[in-house]
Formats: structure tokens, C-alpha cells, sequence
């Protein structure tokens, strides 16, 4: 892509390696306005089917833009689906430089769609991060529409209490053989648009429950450190001296501990999500807290649009976003009923 410059006197065009500081450095900004949950994705500029777009006055980076591009299946048909990974401008910008910034940058990222993609992306913002809901569901002349259409909560479980859980003999670990009956389960569950497992690299490790030779349940859980760092960058001052007796206090009810402020979570990400019973949700959860306890992780997230029974098997702490189909067209949002984000 050739650099654009616009008369905001910003010029925009792809990330380049000696723009990674920068990036990071904006980056580490707070996303939300209370406990300021700073995320720090790593970011790959050669990755197939992403686009790293960047603002610059000169040769400062004052905003960055990501997109990246998910396969999804929906009705045995596999596709694309862009995702908004990714958009953060540095505090300094306010006003009129914000909102062209903001919308050359999407709009650059939009052009980076392919013809067999979705028409439409999709984003979640956390429900804290009040300024970034406001300012992008203002439908701003120019900038792309931001369509609110589902909440999503990530529940986040404590790895020691998971591993305390009683197991069971019909869990075991996932093996090659075990893929092709895996995914076809997975995919017999959602009718509608949902991530097609088959084209994604395969978790860490996946256990299943078995019963007969019939795989019934199934629960996956990745090192999210390898992807991105999570941190909380502000604590109440009471919490922050208090937090080694409150994190005992956790610890006896069987609820994820408070991390310090400043150091990345070391949490584990759980997905391909399914059970029938309680009794395979609190196994499943028991092999995945076992194993992430011995990987020295302290908490397990999983993210759902809809209720399931593994939040019922311990305690949880709630963390909500707000799931937007982004558009620059009303007539190409999407439709809620079509997409499944509880997978994605």
C-alpha cells in the first residue's frame, strides 16, 4: 500500500518493523476507565490475513489499527470473517485529529477486505471502556457504523480451584484420530456462522469426555501469554495493600485470585466449549485447571455469549464486552440471529 496524507497532516499506510516500539507503546495505553485493563497483543506483521495500518505526524505513530481475518463455517461452507483485533491512538489526540485519524484508519483496513469475506467485521469493546463506546457509536459522518448486537462475558475461573475438582475416567487428552470426530461436534452444535476449528491451529491440549467410543464433551486450553499479556495498570490503594488477605480470603472461596497492578496475568484461554451435563463440565474443568496449574497459571478464561454449565461448576468473576458488527453500509450489518459469537 502506498503511504496516504491527508490534510490533517497525518500520513497513513502498513506498520514496518521500526514502528513496533511505538505500536507497543500505544498499546500499553488503559482500555477502560476504571481499573485500567491495559491488553498487549504480539503483534506479527507477516501474518497471513492481517492488516497493520498506522498514523504518523512525521514520524511519530499516533495511532494503530489491526484487523485480522477468522475462518468461519456456516452451513458446511467455510469463509472469512475480519475482526477488529485491534485500535488505539495516543492520549494526545483529541478532536477533529482523533476523528480522522480514527476513520483513515478504518477505512484503510476496510479496503484490505477480499472477495471471499464477509461484507461486514465484526469488534467487542469492553463494557468499561465507556469513551471508546461513545465515541464510535456516535455515527460520525465518514466513519464506519458500529452495530451493538450482542453482550459477551468472559468468566474467569481460578486454575488452583478447577484443579481441585473431581475428575472422571471418561476424560482424556485429545489425539490426531480423535480431530475429525471432534470437529464434526463441534459444528453439529451451532447452526449458525461459527469458527471453522478445522482451518485454526490446534490448542495446547483438548480433552474430551468419552463414553462408548462417542466423543460427548470436549474442553480446550491455550497459553494466552503467547498471544497477548493482560494487565491491570490501576488498583484502588486500599485493594493494593490489602491484596495478599483478600486473595486468601479468594482462595477459600474458590474464586480467582486479584493479580498485582502491573504484571501480566498469567492466565490460560479455554474454548471448544461443550458439555451435556454438570458432571462433564466439572471434569473437563478439572483436567484443564490440573494441567494449567502445572503450566503455572493462575486463572481460566472463557469467553460465551450465552450461559453454559461450566460457570455453574465454581465461581466466577465477570468481565463483559459489547460485540459490534462494524459496517459501511446498513445494508451489509450483520444479523445477530446469523452469527454464533459464543465461538468465536
Amino acid at each position: 500500500m502506498d503511504t496516504r496524507t491527508t490534510t490533517g497532516r497525518l500520513s497513513y499506510g502498513h506498520a514496518h518493523e521500526k514502528d513496533l516500539p511505538a505500536i507497543y507503546a500505544l498499546m500499553n495505553q488503559s482500555m477502560d476507565d476504571n481499573w485500567g485493563m491495559r491488553i498487549v497483543s504480539n503483534i506479527n506483521l507477516t501474518a497471513d490475513r492481517e492488516s497493520h495500518i498506522v498514523a504518523r505526524r512525521g514520524d511519530t505513530v499516533l495511532a494503530y489499527g489491526q484487523r485480522r481475518v477468522l475462518p468461519v463455517r456456516h452451513n458446511g461452507r467455510s469463509s472469512w470473517l475480519g475482526y477488529l483485533a485491534t485500535l488505539r491512538r495516543d492520549p494526545s489526540m483529541a478532536g477533529t485529529d482523533l476523528i480522522i485519524a480514527l476513520t483513515n484508519c478504518l477505512h484503510l483496513l476496510h479496503t484490505e477486505r477480499q472477495a471471499d469475506e464477509y461484507p461486514y467485521d465484526l469488534t467487542s469493546i469492553l463494557y468499561n471502556n465507556v469513551r471508546a463506546k461513545r465515541l464510535l457509536e456516535r455515527g460520525i459522518r465518514g466513519m464506519p457504523h458500529y452495530h451493538p448486537w450482542q453482550t459477551y462475558t468472559t468468566s474467569l475461573f481460578s486454575a488452583r480451584a478447577a484443579a481441585q475438582l473431581p475428575t472422571h475416567n471418561c476424560v482424556r487428552i485429545a489425539q490426531e484420530q480423535d480431530k475429525e470426530a471432534l470437529y464434526t461436534l463441534l459444528e453439529s452444535q451451532s447452526s449458525t456462522v461459527h469458527l471453522d476449528y478445522r482451518r485454526l491451529p490446534f490448542p495446547d491440549r483438548v480433552w474430551i469426555w468419552e463414553e462408548q467410543g462417542h466423543i460427548q464433551g470436549c474442553l480446550a486450553l491455550s497459553h494466552q501469554g503467547f498471544d497477548k499479556h493482560i494487565a491491570i495498570t490501576r488498583m484502588p490503594a486500599a485493594l493494593s495493600l490489602c491484596r495478599h488477605p483478600i486473595n486468601v480470603l479468594r482462595t477459600l472461596q474458590k474464586r480467582p485470585p486479584l493479580p498485582p497492578p502491573h504484571v501480566p496475568i498469567q492466565q490460560g484461554m479455554l474454548g471448544m466449549a461443550h458439555c451435556n451435563t454438570q458432571q462433564q463440565a466439572t471434569a473437563l474443568l478439572a483436567a484443564a485447571g490440573r494441567y494449567a496449574r502445572n503450566k503455572a497459571l493462575h486463572i481460566l478464561c472463557l469467553g460465551m455469549s450465552k450461559q453454559s454449565l461450566f460457570t455453574s461448576v465454581l465461581p466466577t468473576e465477570p468481565l463483559s464486552a459489547q460485540w459490534y458488527g462494524v459496517s459501511y453500509d446498513d445494508w451489509k450489518k450483520p444479523d445477530p440471529a446469523t452469527i454464533d459469537a459464543s465461538v468465536l
